[in-house]
């Protein structure tokens, strides 16, 4: 008997963390940050547990614990298919609701998953006193619980997604079935109801089903997000969800998490917009120059560097996290990186800039020109990639002279700047010298905000005979010494918003306020 209904411990013990991580990793892209997703799930988990071992506990003396036991596990293996989707329609809510909705639908699966621990306990205790049964019953559910969360962050999510992670739960939880089935079966000697088995496979055909179907599951969820656009490939990381998605009128586009990164028409002012107002600056002074890109998965910010020759540019070092961002971007992205990767002054190192810009600090590694080509501050760590310690880091592996330049969120009056203007003022806070914020139209993005600091030489201190010097030969769409001193002209409310903003720090994140 022990070791069946250990089997429906580890398994529903599992399912339980397998529910709060995804939870958790879903509701951290909706509200923008893991605080907040945190802190709501697991409330709402704990919440859960305490209802549920306190409402089941009450009545596990008038009931008979195998069927009870049974329905909890059929039950939460039946909502399994239904937790993503409607976590994700949380996102068509204002705050409020949002929140609200966010604690609610972990809330009933917990419920049930805490209902379970007084009913293994009232089975076990038939076989040994009730506090040794108390004390395997939640050893062997914490165990599962270990085991499972284990599994969500490092091999479930990345291989299978959210949607699939959670079916495999509701399996885990159906094998606790099946499993209270055999114990029901073998240990009490009771003949199975034939409503029982009919429900299993049920259950099995419906989470089977689901499972077949769960992309075009995925797809409609977030059909908002995605309207009007061929997707090409979706793909699940560790890390995100990554789409290439084809678009009559922007061409084809990379999402990260659902928010747009590049386009096809997009691509040249944006990617041209974040190199050269500073690669100009810098070449005017001092050349080669050794860059190293932060991001950048789609590769157009190293296209437009790999066209100048080696006596510009000596070296370029493109630091992305995800392997599968560049994977992808060799394969559907060509129009915009031209397979700039086969430029031998190109190395491509897969690792957390963080780590990266530390180990360069630590190894005196230097650079002359960082651009920073990152995802927008959406959630707690994205905006640690924005604060007043990450650009101080960037300085400090900066040559004398050194620049750096970082996209910025929107800078539009009309579909908003308020973040823009924090980056801004948190670059003004920092080492750097000279801080110069810029802007530029972007199909698809709308007016568009970049900010140069640099140590030494400031971007409107060039002559424009020293720039169309350099891009004389050089292919370049949007950009000439003309536009170079155009784009740093801010208008007056800009301005204002910058000087009145807050500075951006890894203990008071103020991009999410």
């Amino acid at each position: 008997m022990l070791v069946i209904l250990a089997l429906v411990l580890l398994s529903t013990g599992a399912s339980t963390m397998i529910y709060e991580v995804v939870l958790i990793r879903e509701f951290t892209v909706i509200l923008g940050s893991s605080f907040y997703s945190s802190a709501i799930v697991l409330s709402s988990v704990m919440l859960g547990l305490s209802m549920g071992a306190y409402i089941f506990g009450k009545y596990s003396e008038r009931c008979n614990p195998i069927k009870v036991l049974f329905l909890l596990e059929i039950s939460i293996a039946t909502i399994s298919i239904f937790v993503v989707p409607l976590g994700r329609l949380v996102d068509y809510f204002d705050w409020d609701l949002a929140v609200f909705f966010s604690f609610l639908i972990p809330l009933i699966p917990a419920t049930l998953m805490g209902g379970e621990i007084p009913i293994a306990i009232k089975i076990a205790s038939n076989r040994m006193g009730v506090g040794e049964s108390s004390g395997i019953c939640y050893s062997l559910d914490t165990l599962g619980g270990i085991a499972g969360s284990l599994m969500a962050g490092f091999l479930l999510i990345p291989w299978l997604g959210s949607l699939k992670t959670v079916l495999v739960a509701g399996t885990l939880n159906l094998i606790g079935a099946l499993s209270v089935l055999t114990l029901n079966r073998f240990e009490f000697s009771l003949k199975i109801p034939k409503r029982f088995v009919m429900a299993s496979i049920l259950t099995l055909a419906v989470i089977g089903f689901a499972y077949l179907i769960s992309d075009a599951i995925d797809f409609s969820t977030q059909a908002e997000i995605y309207e009007g656009f061929h997707i090409l490939n979706l793909t699940h990381t560790r890390y995100q969800t990554i789409v290439i998605a084809y678009h009559p009128i922007l061409g084809r586009c990379l999402f990260l998490d659902g928010s747009l990164q590049i386009s096809d028409i997009g691509n040249a002012p944006y990617s041209e917009s974040i190199v050269l107002p500073a690669l100009m600056t810098l070449l005017s002074h001092k050349k080669p120059v050794d860059v190293l890109i932060i991001g950048g998965g789609d590769l157009g910010v190293a296209e437009v560097l790999t066209r100048f020759p080696k006596r510009y540019i000596r070296s370029i070092t493109l630091v992305e996290l995800d392997t599968k961002v560049i994977e992808l971007s060799k394969k559907y992205l060509k129009e915009i990186n031209k397979e700039c990767w086969k430029d031998d002054r190109l190395s491509i190192v897969f690792m957390d800039c963080r780590m990266f810009l530390k180990e360069a600090i630590r190894d005196g590694r230097k650079f002359d020109l960082v651009i920073v080509d990152l995802p927008d501050p959406k959630d707690d760590l994205s905006a640690t990639m924005y604060s007043l310690e990450f650009y101080n880091m960037i300085y400090d592996v900066l040559s004398d002279g050194g620049m750096m330049v970082t996209q910025a969120t929107s800078a539009d009056y009309a579909l908003g700047y308020k973040d823009y203007a924090i980056i801004v003022k948190t670059l003004k806070a920092s080492k750097f010298k000279i801080v110069r914020p810029y802007r530029k139209y972007v199909p698809s993005f709308g007016m568009w905000g970049f900010v140069v600091a640099s140590k030494r030489y400031d971007p409107l201190n060039v002559s424009k005979c020293a720039i169309d010097q350099i891009i004389g030969n050089v292919s370049v769409q949007t950009y000439d010494s003309d536009v170079h001193f155009a784009v740093f002209m801010l208008p007056p409310w800009l301005e204002k918003a910058i000087n009145s903003s807050d500075v951006n720090t890894v203990d008071r994140p103020t991009l999410l306020s």
